[in-house]
């Protein structure tokens, strides 16, 4: 079948597939749109494709966006240990309406927003909703990280820092969260470097800056 049309203008034309209705109308669900590429290759190879109907894309101005084209959605259709539908659409819709994008290395106080860190670590290390969507979902790590309730201070996201976001890509490519733990440990050990090669790249991690 082809690849994703994601944002691209080819997405004006061809057949598309949406949800058959909003979950919750009370909460303002959105219809969850499929290019035919994605309801093919990934849809139909969900427990959830009998929520899905064909919808013939309207030649307009604007491009009809399919929403599978993001990470964090095949990996909730197809991984998900979410009993129901509803609790996936739910998810989905958070994500694409709800989360706000990723500020990078500046210190954030927000009440409103969401952080998740690893499990078993006294290391600072946090990570912004966003880049837990779209960075740490579409992974095997998922479960190596929980939900931190109520933070009372300010916080950064750890996946701002380039070496540490590089080595992550490293982890997910060898299946093992360790390489990226033990980054994470030397960038936040006082008066520690640590030096190492990722294929033919020689990435080096200081301590942060106060």
């Amino acid at each position: 079948m082809g690849t994703c049309t994601s944002m691209d203008a080819s997405a004006k034309q061809g057949m598309w597939y949406m949800t058959q209705g909003i979950s919750n109308p009370a909460e303002g669900y959105r219809r969850f749109i499929a290019c035919q590429a994605c309801f093919e290759d990934v849809i139909l190879a969900s427990p959830f494709h009998q929520f899905f109907e064909p919808l013939e894309a309207a030649v307009t101005d604007e491009t009809t966006t399919c929403h599978v084209s993001w990470p964090f959605a095949e990996a909730l259709l197809l991984n998900t240990l979410s009993p129901t539908w509803d609790e996936i659409h739910r998810k989905i819709d958070h994500m694409l309406l709800k989360v706000p994008e990723c500020l990078g290395d500046k210190l954030i106080k927000d009440p409103g927003r969401q952080w998740w860190k690893p499990k078993d670590t006294v290391l600072p290390l946090y990570v912004c909703d966003c880049c837990y969507w779209d960075g740490i979902i579409p992974t095997l790590f998922s479960s190596e990280f929980v939900a931190i309730q109520d933070p009372k201070d300010a916080l950064c996201c750890v996946m701002s820092r380039y070496q540490l976001s590089t080595v992550w890509q490293y982890a997910e490519e060898k299946e093992d969260i360790t390489p990226w733990l033990d980054a994470a440990n030397a960038a936040l050990s006082p008066h520690v470097h640590v030096s190492w090669i990722t294929g033919q790249n020689l990435e080096r991690i200081h301590r942060p800056r106060a």
